[in-house]
This record gives structure tokens, C-alpha cells and sequence, in this order.
């Protein structure tokens, strides 16, 4: 995602400081989300692609180098824990 943003800006032939006065956030926040130590909300999001010109999947979507994790919801039975109930 980091690299995206960037790409996309720069195809669009902002700065980083004509972006977020696009967007009117601080230079600061869009250098974050560019080296990727920070993640727009989804709001933000939103207005990145309107402001690129671009949809969500294409600057937020997977690249095939990190595939998105899913994460098991860990269940509190205790018939699949094997321990009994205790009256």
C-alpha cells in the first residue's frame, strides 16, 4: 500500500504538499502513509482515491506480496477445549 500511494500521487503530478492540501491534512500525515509507518482511516481512504482519481482496490488492495492473513476467532466451548464443565 505505501508504494501505491505514492505512485498514484506522483501519476497524478501532486507533491506531497499539494496532496494533503488536497486533502487538507498535514505534509506530515501523507509522508507517514507513504513510508508506511501509518494507515489512513477509511474515510481518508476514500478521499485519497477521489483525489487520485483511482478506486479503493487499486491503492488499497492486496499486491500479491503480503496476501491478507485471516485470523481464527478462538471458541470458548469447552466440549472443543476437552475440559468438562464444572457444576
Amino acid at each position: 500500500m505505501k508504494n501505491r500511494i505514492k505512485k498514484f500521487r506522483e501519476m497524478a503530478g501532486l507533491t506531497q504538499a499539494g496532496f494533503a492540501e488536497a486533502l487538507c491534512v498535514h505534509v506530515n500525515s501523507v509522508s507517514r502513509w507513504e513510508c508506511g509507518s501509518r494507515e489512513p482511516s477509511l474515510e481518508m481512504a476514500k478521499r485519497i482515491v477521489e483525489t487520485l482519481g483511482a478506486n479503493l482496490s487499486d491503492v488499497f488492495g492486496s499486491d500479491g506480496l503480503n496476501p491478507p492473513t485471516t485470523r481464527k476467532v478462538a471458541r470458548s466451548s469447552a466440549r472443543e477445549s476437552g475440559m468438562a464443565a464444572v457444576a
